[in-house]
């Protein structure tokens, strides 16, 4: 039989086709442009997710601080007067360093007096001794009767502040979800081993401001005149400092078991929403420490006394945050104004004060920005 004899052609190897270097650093470069492209996509749906989160941890908050009212005929105290039921906790100021007694401003938060509502029933009860809930007493740092509780930390300036008594440790260390916002730092614990927390306390900064007061007096409804709808409660509280400045590190976050900070001081839950024009108070702002604050980029949730959750952005007119800050009407001088016109009649939201051509009083507070 003939054998035949089959010679691979000269061009086989040349009609093979694959990807040139060029060609696959194109493809790479087209797949690097998809996934920066969709990124932000992604990530904008994670914080939309986040910020509803948040959202719905305020009005679960609401609820609590209703249930509370209902229970106790008012609000809750920013913080309760501390008590160690022998003989009351005397002094004036805020740390030994100031020339007083630290547990002026040491008291169980107003965090504390709503976790029967905040499905930690459980944890409240544990607490109870310390907290001594519904318990008022003639407190002489206010001057009427109020919440107080139990003495449960002291004051160390060895170990730079507060620090918790341990019997406590344990309970003061759980986490509590509805506490925190997801966006937030949210290390779990504080410097002084506390659970964190991501909102504070609209607290009274004067007569007639704010929503929370310290030492155990809690607000009753009738002392709300600006109406609860535009009097801020709460809002997203963002870190506090012991000195004059800020940094992002888990021993600025705010708590929720009580103010143990370097000093015992209010800002650990508290913050202000000041009454009049400063930059510093605006959310976002420069007063981290004692302001209010987030991390959602542009803005805070903050939380009217009715239950209604509201986006404040970092832009909000002065006038209008400093009015929503407050549960009463007042007035003031033209100097706390820079320029003194510009906000309060441009926009609506303070007029001249008839009575006192010098002085600016609060017409309307309203949710705009």
């Amino acid at each position: 039989m003939e054998k035949r004899h089959y010679r691979r052609s000269l061009h086989a190897d040349q009609d093979r086709k694959g990807f040139t270097l060029i060609e696959l650093l194109v493809v790479i470069a087209i797949i690097a442009i998809l996934i920066a492209l969709l990124l932000p996509a992604v990530q904008q749906a994670r914080e939309a997710a986040r910020k509803a989160q948040c959202k719905n941890n305020l009005k679960q908050i609401g609820l609590a601080l209703h249930n509370f009212n209902d229970t106790y005929g008012s609000f809750p105290c920013g913080n309760a007067y501390p008590w160690d039921f022998t003989n009351e906790v005397t002094g004036v100021g805020t740390s030994p360093a100031w020339g007083g007694s630290v547990y002026n401003d040491t008291g169980m938060s107003w965090m504390v007096y709503l976790l029967p509502w905040m499905d930690q029933a459980s944890l409240a009860k544990d607490l109870q001794p310390w907290s001594r809930a519904g318990e008022q007493r003639k407190v002489p740092a206010s001057g009427s009767r109020g919440q107080v509780c139990a003495v449960f930390g002291s004051y160390n300036s060895t170990v730079g502040g507060q620090r918790l008594d341990t019997n406590i440790m344990s309970y003061a260390k759980k986490q509590i979800p509805a506490f925190k916002c997801p966006s937030a730092l949210n290390t779990d614990l504080t410097n002084w081993d506390t659970g964190t927390a991501s909102y504070r306390g609209n607290m009274s900064a004067g007569p007639g401001w704010g929503f929370f007061e310290l030492y155990g007096r809690g607000i009753k409804l009738g002392e709300i005149s600006d109406g609860l709808t535009y009097t801020i409660a709460i809002s997203e509280g963002g870190a506090f400092n012991s000195a004059t400045t800020w940094a992002g590190t888990s021993e600025q976050l705010p708590q929720w078991i009580g103010n143990l900070a370097q000093n015992g001081a209010w800002y650990t839950n508290l913050g202000y929403i000041y009454p009049y024009y400063n930059s510093q108070y605006l959310p976002n702002g420069t007063q981290a420490y004692a302001g209010m604050g987030s991390g959602h980029p542009g803005g805070v949730h903050a939380l009217a006394g009715d239950g209604g959750v509201h986006w404040v952005n970092n832009t909000i007119n002065h006038a209008i945050w400093s009015s929503l800050g407050t549960r009463n009407k007042f007035s003031l001088a033209k100097s706390y104004w820079d320029p003194p016109s510009t906000y309060a009649v441009t926009n609506h939201d303070w007029v001249i004060d008839p009575t006192n051509s010098n002085n600016y009083r609060e017409n309307q507070a309203v949710w705009e920005q």
